[in-house]
């Protein structure tokens, strides 16, 4: 199951490019703060994802490069670990709503993959994502796509707030249907588990 939502992880980066993180740990709960420090935490000193003890079989990984409307923002990869900052004020957005898509480079400045703060529960995957909002609004979009023999299904209601905002996303497959359905709010998912991993590309 875990594979198959590999899969449909990097194909719904054809559709929104929001995959990716969780920060200040590499396990969160319903019982502990929320992820990250934007609209949450106020840092000034920017808005930190830190991932530790990274699920990943890939030791080429030397690099972490986060892109928000074409802008990029890296940090070193070691020991399984990376701790990005990103500034808490981004201007010259030319979209209302930007993801967050964090990737892994190789040496050769390659990429090969991304990297996932998810949890489990039966068939129903969940993950973290950040985006970055130039005003306070209330985002609403809904996509939908073939690939391999399934149809797959994305949602977005979002209440965001003007800089960093928390994203939460469930997933569920039909195998019966062949339907992938993603489901995006503002929303802190609950009763869950989140750890990270590296999705390869290669």
């Amino acid at each position: 199951m875990k594979t198959l939502f590999n899969y449909f992880m990097i194909a719904m980066m054809a559709v929104a490019l929001g995959l990716s993180g969780c920060s200040k740990s590499d396990k969160i709960n319903e019982d502990e703060d929320e992820p990250g420090n934007g609209n949450n935490g106020g840092n000034t000193s920017g808005f930190v994802i830190e991932a530790k003890n990274v699920e990943s079989s890939r030791s080429t990984i030397v690099k972490v490069e986060a892109t928000v409307d074409l802008k990029k923002y890296t940090a070193t990869y070691s020991n399984k670990s990376f701790k990005l900052t990103l500034p808490n004020n981004i201007s010259d957005i030319s979209d209302g709503r930007n993801t967050l898509f964090i990737a892994g480079l190789n040496k050769n400045n390659e990429i090969i993959g991304i990297f996932n703060c998810r949890g489990y529960k039966g068939n129903t995957s969940y993950s973290i994502g950040y985006s970055y909002a130039s005003e306070n609004f209330v985002y609403t979009r809904e996509n939908s796509f073939e690939s391999e023999g399934y149809t797959f299904t994305s949602t977005y209601n979002c209440d965001l707030k003007k800089g960093w905002n928390i994203e939460y996303c469930e997933g569920i497959i039909d195998e019966d249907n062949k339907t992938v359905t993603y489901t995006t709010t503002t929303k802190k998912t609950s009763g869950v588990n989140f750890t990270w991993d590296f999705a390869s590309t290669e």
